[in-house]
């Protein structure tokens, strides 16, 4: 399940049919700021842990559309990870 702008999580809770309920695009906005950047378990914090070799700006913003849309474990063990920090 997935609400805003692709969360699978709200407000650090699972999404489920019935949480969080409709959500404003304002709303949506600040979840999705809220999850890019908290520092334990944001966006940036989790590609700053996982990537290890040097990418070119187009490379990170794929990799963070594509850490957007898995939880972090499966990123971690992903194999396009895998491959590029081969």
């Amino acid at each position: 399940m997935t609400i805003g702008y692709g969360q699978q999580t709200w407000e650090g809770k699972p999404v489920t049919l019935t949480y969080p309920g409709s959500v404003t695009a304002a709303n949506a906005s600040n979840e999705l700021e809220r999850h890019i950047n908290d520092p334990k378990a944001g966006l940036k914090s989790l590609l700053g842990k996982n990537i290890r070799k040097p990418v070119t700006s187009s490379m990170y913003d794929a990799l963070a559309s594509f850490g957007h849309n898995l939880s972090p474990k499966e990123f971690s063990a992903s194999s396009v990870l895998s491959q590029l920090n081969s």
